[in-house]
């Protein structure tokens, strides 16, 4: 596997895992908690009106990488560098408050999730902490109400 693979795979493992999604939704919200299953946080990278064209259940998760920038900080490494890792949250509902709730709710839940998480994920993918939240407009999709959340992750990368 590549790096811009195993680090997805980390990602994805983490937030599947016993302290992940399910366990963080669970102790912010007892009622939404427990419904984060590891075939839910999917490795794709899909636009929008695409995924409305094929069967989905929301809210939904799903990681890729964003960008990946080899900046050859590491003396004699192939690869020293910053991958950004992208989780995208998706959620819709019939109002505005039940959409907003998901997602908020979720993306208090992996922040959660990626605080208890700093460290070495796997052989030369470190994450240091930080990490941005963007929230998009709630807007129509279908016959309900959308909005996505995206939560970029900077990982440190360095392959000998």
């Amino acid at each position: 596997m590549g790096i811009v693979t195993n680090a997805t795979a980390s990602l994805q493992a983490i937030l599947a895992g016993e302290s992940g999604l399910a366990w963080a939704l669970s102790e912010n919200d007892p009622v939404i908690g427990g419904g984060a299953k590891a075939g839910d946080i999917r490795l794709e990278n899909i636009a929008l009106d695409v995924a409305e064209k094929s069967p989905q259940r929301y809210p939904s998760v799903s990681i890729y990488c964003e960008r990946f920038t080899n900046t050859q900080r590491e003396k004699f490494s192939v690869v020293s560098g910053t991958l950004t890792a992208a989780i995208e949250i998706r959620a819709s509902g019939n109002s505005v408050a039940a959409v907003s709730e998901q997602t908020s709710g979720y993306a208090a839940a992996i922040m959660k999730v990626l605080d208890c998480h700093k460290g070495e994920w796997t052989a030369g993918i470190q994450y240091c902490g930080g990490y941005d939240v963007a929230f998009q407009q709630i807007k129509r999709g279908g016959t309900q109400l959308i909005q996505v959340t995206k939560i970029t992750v900077p990982l440190q990368v360095i392959q000998r």
